[in-house]
């Protein structure tokens, strides 16, 4: 079936100007927050969400990865909240 997502928008988050959504992931049986900016994902965070958030900068450079990677992301983003995605570096295993 591949990845299948939808979104809603959160009664969490405070009305503003930027769209906040919350994803469903089936590849990571989890929810997740996909935000504007880093400000966007502090003002998530202080209201008590706890799930991963990352902004569209940060998906686009998901985007190439494999589920296992994807997976490893989530984990740590979920463990360190306040984590970014600066770089990503496919090693090659030859």
């Amino acid at each position: 079936m591949g990845l299948r997502s939808w979104i809603s928008e959160s009664e969490k988050m405070k009305p503003a100007k930027k769209k906040v959504v919350r994803v469903w992931s089936e590849l990571l049986q989890a929810y997740l927050w996909v935000v504007d900016t880093d400000q966007d994902s502090h003002s998530l965070m202080s209201q008590g969400v706890s799930e991963a958030i990352c902004t569209h900068d940060e998906i686009d450079k998901l985007k190439d990865l494999s589920k296992d990677s994807l997976k490893a992301i989530n984990k740590v983003k979920e463990a360190f909240p306040e984590s970014t995605i600066e770089e990503i570096n496919k090693l090659d295993n030859k």
